[in-house]
């Protein structure tokens, strides 16, 4: 299975929110620079992937359709 690079770019911005939210402690600007710091990396990384998924995506524009699509599945057991 390949890396889920867009299930990624969705929610790591979410992580990064909490992490901001739970463990970023201190006072005036520490808290502001911790906080600039960890949105700053959580932004970089995104946007990495997004330009990862851009230039070998392999979307092709003449196909109609869904295109760089995830499939998993969710509850195999009952066969969802």
């Amino acid at each position: 299975m390949a890396f889920p690079i867009l299930t990624t770019m969705t929610f790591l911005p979410l992580f990064g929110a909490i992490l901001i939210f739970f463990f970023m402690r201190g006072e005036g600007p520490v808290l502001a620079q911790n906080a600039k710091l960890a949105g700053l990396w959580t932004t970089t990384i995104t946007f990495i992937l997004s330009l990862t998924l851009f230039f070998e995506g392999g979307f092709d524009a003449s196909l109609a359709g869904y295109q760089l699509t995830e499939e998993a599945p969710w509850l195999p057991a009952l066969g969802i």
